[in-house]
């Protein structure tokens, strides 16, 4: 027996013995040029997403290439194996609509003008969330997957941060005097989504008594412009409104940042109608805890409406609860799989959770 088979056969008899038994531990070890499941591992994920019709992918921190690849790898296998057809971001929608189109063929589409587009924010993570060479692969993989297989993959957008975008859906339905409402409002939200949108300024929006002032006067607007369209029957222009009155809403309380997971979660049951779907969001948006201030986070609300269809799964770095070291010059994969309870799901209200360990796990490439 090697060594690194010794060590997957002590890892998991240790597991054995702190876990239900129904629990299920896969664990590899790669070097940074690999660092994907194995085999055994999407296998075994594959086994357990079966019988659901919508999967949460999760990543505890954005821009991490090292969760892309895995990501990317699993969108992958769970289209080619279990036939999943609707892959949904937390990316802003109207630019995914674009995207939908280069996926499905569309000539006159350029990816590298679209994935910096995704995010408004000036911070450099966020922003460049999806500007990434895995993001750029699994986008034409699934491109030319549609090209032999009828688009039979749709791609679509459940996040808002651009406000822009949501101005020129909006202006369409609207008089010229309220027009002119709205372009003052969008004028206000992309300065801060360009000035203050980062963790370290943002606090100054609902501190800075002119910044306060700006904030109130343009929610006014959009209330007023709430107000007139709100008899409208357009389901996309509804989506892009309620967008726009949720994010007048966090800039107006501190709190109001949680209220995105309700409108995310609204936007998202717009695309699923008969699709199976990949969620790609941050972990915490698909755990099912309430947040600090009593409103739940958006997975609490998918696993309301679809219940035991619902399958959430986590990729975070080292997690204690997991048994592998962490060691030099190596990376570990770790996949734990459990239908009873263990802390380490509990905790972290996951169906499946992949634990990266690693002396650091780097960010991604920017394009």
């Amino acid at each position: 027996m090697t060594q690194s088979a010794y060590l997957c056969f002590i890892v998991a008899l240790t597991i054995s013995s702190i876990l239900p038994c129904k629990a299920q531990y896969i664990y590899t070890e790669r070097d940074f040029k690999s660092d994907t499941l194995s085999t055994a591992q999407v296998d075994l994920i594959i086994k357990n997403t079966k019988q659901h019709s919508i999967i949460g992918l999760g990543e505890a921190d954005h821009l991490k290439g090292t969760f892309y690849r895995i990501k990317s790898q699993l969108v992958r296998e769970l289209i080619l194996q279990n036939h999943f057809d609707l892959l949904l971001l937390e990316a802003d929608m109207n630019t995914c609509l674009q995207l939908n189109k280069y996926i499905k063929g569309d000539t006159t589409i350029h990816l590298n003008q679209l994935l910096p587009e995704m995010n408004a924010t000036n911070n450099y993570i966020l922003h460049n969330v999806y500007n990434t060479p895995e993001i750029d692969a699994l986008l034409n993989w699934i491109k030319a997957y549609n090209t032999s297989y009828n688009n039979k993959i749709t791609l679509a957008g459940i996040d808002f941060q651009h406000p822009q975008h949501l101005g020129n859906v909006i202006k369409n339905y609207l008089p010229q005097a309220l027009q002119s409402e709205l372009a003052d409002v969008v004028n206000v939200y992309s300065k801060y989504y360009h000035d203050y949108m980062d963790y370290k300024n943002i606090f100054r929006i609902y501190t800075a008594d002119s910044l306060k002032k700006e904030a109130a006067t343009a929610a006014g607007k959009v209330q007023h412009i709430s107000n007139y369209l709100g008899k409208n029957e357009d389901k996309y222009l509804q989506a892009n409104l309620a967008s726009l009155v949720c994010m007048s809403g966090f800039f107006t309380d501190p709190n109001g940042i949680v209220y995105r997971d309700t409108t995310m979660f609204n936007n998202l049951c717009l695309q699923i109608g008969t699709h199976k779907a990949m969620i790609w969001a941050a972990a915490q948006h698909l755990q099912e805890s309430n947040t600090i201030s009593g409103q739940y986070w958006m997975g609490a609300y998918i696993r309301r409406k679809w219940n035991q269809q619902y399958c959430n799964i986590g990729i975070y770095g080292p997690l204690d609860c997991m048994p592998a070291p962490v060691k030099d010059n190596t990376i570990a994969l770790e996949l734990l799989v459990n239908n009873a309870t263990s802390n380490c799901l509990q905790n972290n209200n996951e169906s499946i959770i992949i634990s990266v360990k690693a002396k650091t796990i780097p960010y991604a490439t920017v394009l």
